[in-house]
């Protein structure tokens, strides 16, 4: 689950943020696995085998839950607003507007944006509490509470640590995803039952019809068609996903992990493991 999340943000540095897929086709060619950004990229001071901003985040996660038996959503706020103080990556909008309310607001509770980008970063959270056999549900709403609360993106968080529980459980995700989408009913069911009316549709058609933004209303049935479509396919799921455009990270992270979880170790490619900077910390993290 760690592994095939952070290696699928890695995967997706290079093309992250380029809509247009025809200059994804003619900047990379047939992307076969890990590449570097390209010149005057969102991701100044980038190189191949670096994590997006948003994999960047989850190291910090992955850090406070090495030296924390729970995840204390009060303590995280501040050990994250300390981190911030001094981080070189890219700022996103949400993360932005969150300090700003938080210093001057105690209540738990940032941006009122709807980005996927609050909801992907939960990993290490769930793979810990997962060791320990606790419920984990609340607290991955509760870390992407600190920076996202707008439109469904709360829900989400929700449905995907419902996923991950199944998934981890022995569910396949094309068994699993229906039954989120029964368990939590509303806009959520909606989008589920949309993805998986679409499965046939190309990767790329599809994406561009759910929108290749950041926004949940986007990502999420986005997610939810590529895991459906690909449930037995760590890397033609990650591949079809950056090859579609847009906000392909925190797409990334979530079918990684998601994935990750369903077939182990062995179905990420060995060169892009090796080809993922900082995999010596999260390998650690796991001993």
């Amino acid at each position: 689950m760690l592994l095939g999340s952070f290696v699928a943000d890695a995967l997706a540095l290079g093309p992250h943020w380029i809509y247009d897929v025809n200059i994804i086709d003619d900047t990379f060619g047939d992307i076969k696995g890990i590449v570097a950004p390209p010149s005057g990229s969102f991701h100044k001071g980038k190189v191949k085998g670096d994590f997006t901003h948003y994999g960047d985040q989850m190291i910090f996660v992955l850090d406070y839950m090495k030296n924390n038996e729970t995840f204390d959503i009060e303590s995280f706020k501040v050990a994250w607003l300390k981190c911030m103080e001094t981080f070189e990556g890219y700022m996103d909008h949400a993360t932005k507007e969150s300090i700003h309310h938080y210093k001057s607001s105690t209540e738990i509770g940032g941006s009122a944006s709807d980005e996927l980008g609050g909801v992907a970063r939960m990993a290490p959270i769930l793979y810990k509490y997962a060791l320990e056999d606790k419920p984990f549900e609340e607290v991955a709403v509760l870390q992407t509470k600190l920076t996202h609360t707008g439109g469904d993106v709360l829900e989400m968080a929700k449905a995907i640590a419902l996923l991950v529980d199944k998934v981890l459980k022995g569910k396949n995700p094309k068994e699993a995803i229906p039954e989120v989408a029964e368990a939590m009913g509303g806009q959520i069911k909606a989008y589920i039952d949309e993805a998986i009316a679409h499965e046939s549709v190309e990767p790329r058609e599809m994406i561009a019809s759910f929108g290749q933004s950041c926004s949940g209303k986007s990502a999420f049935p986005s997610v939810m068609y590529l895991l459906y479509k690909f449930s037995e396919d760590y890397e033609q799921a990650l591949l079809e996903n950056i090859g579609a455009g847009g906000d392909s990270a925190a797409r990334a992270i979530v079918i990684g992990m998601v994935l990750g979880a369903h077939l182990g170790e062995e179905v990420i490619p060995k060169e892009w493991i090796n080809d993922t900077n900082k995999m010596k910390q999260v390998i650690d993290f796991v001993k």
